[in-house]
C-alpha cells in the first residue's frame, strides 16, 4: 500500500476549574488553521487539531482495506490522554462503528484484548488473574502477548461490556497515572469462497509523558523505561535512521508498538494537552510539559510506515486459481507453437533470390487466428 507517515494531531481539552489566574500565572495554547500550535512563543507543526471524524475515517478504511491502524493517546498527566481512550472515548466509538458495519454476505468475527503495562509488567485487563505476561515476536515481524485473553463479542453490547471490564480492571491496577494501556479490537471477515480479510484496531493510552525524560532513581527509571525507549527510537526515525531491531526490544512498550513505529500499520498519535492552565504545576512547569508533548507530536509525524493488507484465500481456491492460470499458459504456448510451424512452412516455400534473400508469399495466405 506504499508509505504512510504517522499522523500527529493535538487534542486540546478545557482547563481544569482553578483559581482565577492573571496573565503572568497562566499559559495558553494558541492554534492556527494550518496546524501550528504555540506555547510561550514556541511553535510546533502538527497535522492539525484532533476531530472525531479522523477516527471514524481510519476505522472505516481499516475495515474496507483489511489492514491495521494504531491510535496512540499521548500527553502529560491530567491532559486528557486517559479520557480519550476510556470512558466512552475512542475505543467505544470504534466498537460501535465496527458493529454498524456488520452486513453483507461475509461472516464477521470480532474480539477484544486489553492489557495494562506498569514497570515492564503486563497484566490482562479482561482476566486480572493473569499477570507478568510476556511479549513475543510474531512471524510477520510484529509482536503479541502470549496467553493474553482475546474475547469474542456477538454484538455491540457484548463489546461495550468487555470495554467496561477492561476499564474497571485498569482502575484497580492503576497506581500513579504512569501506567500504559492497550486495547485491540480484531475483526475477521470471511466470505463464502474462503477469502478472509483481517483488520486490527489498537488504542494505546500512554501515561505520564511528563516523566519521559525525567527520573534518576531506580523506581523512576523502571516507570520511565518504556517512554524513554520510545523517545530514543523516534529520535532515530525522525532523522531517517533505521533503528536496529533489538532497539524495540529494550522495553515492552516499544516492543508492543513496533508495528506503529516504521512498521506495517497506519498510525495516529493524539497529543492531549490542556488548552490553558497554571504555569506552575507541582515540581514542574505545566507550560513546559505541554511544549514537550507537542514537540513529540512534531517529531513523530516524520516517521514513515508501510501498511500492508491482510487478505487471504483458502487453499482450495488458490489451487483452483493456479490451475486456471496454468491452463491458460498452456493454451498460449500451443498457439505460439502453431504460429511458429506456419512460419516455418511458409519460409520453406519462398523462392530463392540471387542475393540469397527470400521473398515471403502474400500475408493473406496466413490466418493467425486459426
Amino acid at each position: 500500500m506504499g508509505e504512510a507517515a504517522v499522523v500527529a494531531l493535538a487534542r486540546l481539552t478545557p482547563p481544569t476549574p482553578q483559581r482565577q489566574l492573571d496573565g503572568s500565572d497562566r499559559y495558553t495554547v494558541a492554534v492556527t488553521p494550518q496546524g501550528t500550535f504555540t506555547v510561550d512563543g514556541r511553535s510546533f507543526e502538527l497535522d492539525g487539531a484532533f476531530h472525531d471524524t479522523h477516527v471514524s475515517e481510519q476505522v472505516g478504511l481499516a475495515l474496507q482495506e483489511g489492514r491495521a491502524w494504531t491510535c496512540v493517546s499521548y500527553g502529560p498527566c491530567g491532559g486528557g490522554a486517559e479520557d480519550a481512550v476510556f470512558g466512552g472515548g475512542l475505543a467505544e466509538g470504534a466498537a460501535r462503528q465496527v458493529f454498524e458495519a456488520v452486513r453483507g454476505e461475509a461472516e464477521w468475527a470480532i474480539s477484544l484484548s486489553a492489557l495494562y503495562l506498569y514497570e515492564e509488567q503486563i497484566s490482562d485487563l479482561l482476566n486480572p488473574l493473569k499477570r507478568n505476561l510476556q511479549v513475543v515476536a510474531s512471524r510477520g515481524g510484529g509482536s503479541y502477548v502470549k496467553d493474553l485473553s482475546d474475547v469474542f463479542a456477538s454484538d455491540v453490547e457484548d463489546m461495550l461490556d468487555l470495554l467496561q471490564v477492561a476499564a474497571s480492571s485498569r482502575s484497580a491496577l492503576q497506581r500513579d497515572g504512569y501506567g500504559h494501556s492497550l486495547l485491540t479490537i480484531t475483526v475477521r471477515q470471511t466470505w463464502g469462497d474462503g477469502t478472509q480479510r483481517g483488520s486490527r484496531l489498537t488504542f494505546a493510552q500512554l501515561g505520564g509523558s511528563d516523566m519521559a525524560r525525567a527520573g534518576k532513581s531506580e523506581t523512576l527509571s523502571r516507570i520511565n523505561k518504556g517512554l524513554t525507549t520510545l523517545h530514543s527510537i523516534v529520535d532515530e526515525l525522525e532523522t531517517g535512521m533505521t533503528p536496529e531491531p533489538a532497539a524495540y526490544l529494550r522495553s515492552n512498550l516499544t516492543f508492543l508498538l513496533r508495528d506503529a513505529l516504521a512498521g506495517n500499520t497506519k498510525a495516529t498519535v493524539i497529543v492531549n494537552v490542556r488548552s490553558e492552565g497554571e504555569r506552575e504545576a507541582g515540581p514542574a512547569a505545566a507550560a513546559e510539559e505541554v511544549a514537550n508533548a507537542l514537540q513529540f507530536g512534531e517529531r513523530v509525524r516524520l516517521v514513515q510506515n508501510s501498511p500492508i493488507m491482510d487478505e487471504r484465500k483458502d487453499v482450495g481456491q488458490l489451487e483452483a486459481e493456479i490451475r486456471e492460470v496454468c491452463d491458460e499458459l498452456l493454451s498460449h504456448r500451443k498457439y505460439i507453437n502453431t504460429l511458429e510451424m506456419q512460419l516455418v512452412d511458409v519460409g520453406s516455400m519462398a523462392p530463392s533470390m540471387p542475393s540469397g534473400r527470400t521473398v515471403a508469399p502474400c500475408a493473406k495466405d496466413i490466418d493467425i487466428c486459426e
